[in-house]
């Protein structure tokens, strides 16, 4: 879905509710889906209802919508989850497996869903606060990421140098996203400047 496409989906929910989203959460509820209209219905109904049983209010705001993200999070289906968990996991402290997925989530994508390997390197620099980072630092858990021990979550097409990565599951992508700002991983506004500079 374009961006007039997710806010005029948002727009006529919210007249059906009679309810109100001030413009900062309606661009959150865009960015996060990631052009995707579950994620977008499922994170916008959560936060209309945080607003209305927490804030006893019909006008969704920034609180409203960071709520209705941690509980739109908890509902995300259990293939999800179970996909996330592994290919992050590690037992080791320094393993960065859950910031270089995040940064492939994301990592601006072509019409297909594809994206390059030095695309990866802003958003993980970003997340990171390491502007140093290059390819090196991050092409070793990429790889991973298309091993039976971690998913596979990602596929690769191309060749050396040349390489586009996809996700297997397009759902994941914004779960990550949506997952990793309720985990403190990544600042929302951080991951809102992120995902509004992405093709959808």
């Amino acid at each position: 879905m374009t961006l007039d496409e997710r806010l005029d989906l948002l727009a006529r929910g919210l007249d059906r509710l009679e309810m109100t989203m001030d413009d900062d959460a309606c661009a959150k509820v865009s960015n996060l889906s990631q052009g995707l209209p579950y994620y977008a219905h499922l994170v916008a109904r959560s936060a209309c209802k945080s607003a209305v049983l927490q804030n006893l209010s019909r006008r969704v705001d920034m609180g409203a919508l960071n709520l209705g993200v941690s509980d739109a999070t908890n509902q995300i289906q259990h293939t999800l989850l179970n996909a996330y968990e592994t290919a992050v996991h590690s037992s080791r402290p320094d393993a960065t497996f859950r910031e270089v997925l995040l940064a492939c989530a994301l990592a601006e994508k072509d019409e297909l869903g594809y994206f390059s390997t030095t695309a990866v390197r802003g958003p993980l620099r970003a997340i990171k606060n390491r502007p140093d980072l290059d390819v090196g630092n991050y092409n070793g858990p990429l790889t991973k990421f298309l091993e039976d021990v971690r998913g596979p979550v990602l596929t690769r097409i191309g060749t050396a140098r040349n390489y586009r990565w996809r996700f297997i599951d397009p759902m994941l992508a914004p779960y990550v996203v949506l997952r990793s700002v309720n985990d403190e991983v990544i600042d929302v506004h951080t991951a809102m400047a992120l995902t509004a500079g992405m093709r959808h």
